[in-house]
């Protein structure tokens, strides 16, 4: 042995290496057969939650399998949407034989040249290329500290296996839209349909997120390798020195840099109800409490903070419908018509469909910011970046704060912009002949670019005091 080895730990000192708490792992989970995933892919439509473990675990010809199956159904039973009706559900059989006979058709009718086939197989590529980058997206959404490869692997099966989920609008929108009666509902028709289409967005994305809840892969990666103590002020390594002391480089305390100082927000130990109530306050403290990630868990109750960011995207969405509706109330006229020509000035366009797709893309604008963030972090720190994942979770309340006073401050000043109109046309060298009403509209979103620039300073501070956390 020899003389300069590390001394055996004691109570009283900190040992050579520590490991980070083991996230829930699925012990046994079931291998689907590649015979059993048509029928397996439908029922994880209904259960993803609970099916998503096991068919990660599954091999890629199941995966394929189900994928494939899919866009069978996609193609059969997008063949014809004018028909179709409500009762055709009580039967699955002729579901399924529709939906294999339309695809039949569909090839047989569509593929009557060999360009035809080239054009197939090159849109079939491209979307096949277009699922790769989706899933290279979804990293930053299912990781748990697992390596780059088992990660990959995992999102792109999971992927594929969501496929069926796409053959549910073609299923059921044009058999609830032919259920109404249009004679009378003449002018809803647009409306109707984009409606439709939002609901299917919104269900099938908590479809993508809802099967990647639980993990069920090996136990390789950063979050199972050990690591020595080090200091979260400086990062000196702590290995030997005593609990009670401090770092002999910047003095901190030694109990201040132990894994059980972090601990989650009161948010994450809730329950469901107690967590609507706490919702305000965490916003609040992820806001206003100067060293929040100094206290903060990074490798606990990360479902609570997965859930407090879905929270903010939900209420963001839900804000910025809200404006939209006050516009189009104040003002009877409809906002996309002002700005893309679209619904018309019936009711439930107007104060339904046009709030319900601003708000949809507002919520799914604050998702992939949430997202992009935590991707950047997984690229550039090798698989470690999900450490700063909880962070990232809690300061998206930055935007949501963002979304609600940019919104308020816009609205107000269209509404100053239209009391005391009519404004003059100025002529500015640089810029040249522009109208003033458009100054007011982009000093109504200073507020809200601000907001959104001070929360990236704020989160950029909170992720570097987690450069080194041990908890």
């Amino acid at each position: 042995m020899s003389g300069t080895s590390t001394p055996p730990p004691t109570p009283d000192t900190l040992p050579e290496h520590w490991t980070l708490p083991a996230p829930d792992v699925v012990e046994r989970p079931w291998r689907i057969p590649w015979l059993l995933a048509p029928p397996v892919s439908l029922l994880a439509m209904l259960t993803p939650k609970r099916l998503g473990p096991h068919l990660a675990a599954s091999g890629w010809l199941a995966a394929w399998t189900a994928h494939l199956f899919g866009l069978v159904l996609v193609l059969g039973w997008g063949r014809d949407l004018n028909s179709g009706h409500l009762r055709d559900l009580l039967d699955p059989l002729h579901l399924l034989r529709s939906g294999l006979a339309g695809t039949a058709l569909q090839l047989y009718q569509s593929l009557v040249s060999w360009t035809d086939v080239g054009i197939a197989a090159a849109v079939f590529v491209g979307l096949e290329l277009g699922l790769l980058v989706i899933s290279l997206a979804l990293w930053a959404v299912y990781t748990v500290g697992e390596a780059p490869r088992i990660l990959a692997g995992r999102c792109a099966r999971l992927l594929l296996w969501s496929t069926p989920g796409w053959a549910v609008l073609p299923l059921l929108a044009p058999r609830l839209y032919n259920a109404l009666p249009w004679d009378n509902l003449q002018r809803l028709q647009g409306s109707v349909s984009v409606l439709l289409l939002l609901i299917w967005i919104v269900w099938y994305l908590s479809v993508i997120l809802r099967l990647g809840a639980r993990y069920s892969g090996p136990r390789r990666g950063p979050r199972w390798e050990p690591f020595h103590p080090r200091c979260e002020e400086c990062g000196y390594s702590l290995t030997g020195q005593r609990r009670d002391g401090r770092c002999p480089e910047c003095g901190r305390e030694v109990v201040r840099s132990l894994p059980d100082y972090r601990q989650p927000p009161r948010f994450a130990d809730a329950s469901w109800f107690g967590r609507l109530l706490i919702f305000p306050r965490t916003i609040l403290a992820a806001i206003f409490v100067p060293d929040f990630g100094r206290a903060c868990a990074v490798w606990k109750a990360r479902d609570a903070s997965e859930q407090f960011f879905h929270g903010v995207c939900i209420l963001g969405g839900l804000a910025a419908a809200l404006l939209v509706g006050l516009w189009n109330a104040g003002y009877r006229y409809s906002l996309m018509r002002l700005l893309l020509g679209g619904f018309s000035r019936e009711p439930l366009g107007m104060y339904v469909v046009e709030p319900a797709l601003v708000g949809l893309v507002i919520g799914l604008l604050l998702l992939a910011i949430g997202w992009g963030e935590r991707s950047m972090h997984m690229l550039f720190h090798r698989g470690h970046g999900a450490k700063q994942t909880v962070i990232i979770n809690y300061m998206t309340a930055w935007l949501l704060t963002a979304v609600v006073i940019g919104g308020a401050s816009l609205l107000l000043a269209d509404c100053i912009a239209r009391a005391w109109g009519p404004w003059p046309w100025i002529e500015w060298q640089p810029l040249g002949r522009f109208h003033i009403a458009i100054l007011i509209y982009l000093l109504g979103l200073a507020p809200g670019a601000g907001i959104g620039l001070l929360g990236m300073m704020h989160a950029w501070r909170q992720l570097r005091m987690i450069r080194y956390a041990n908890g």
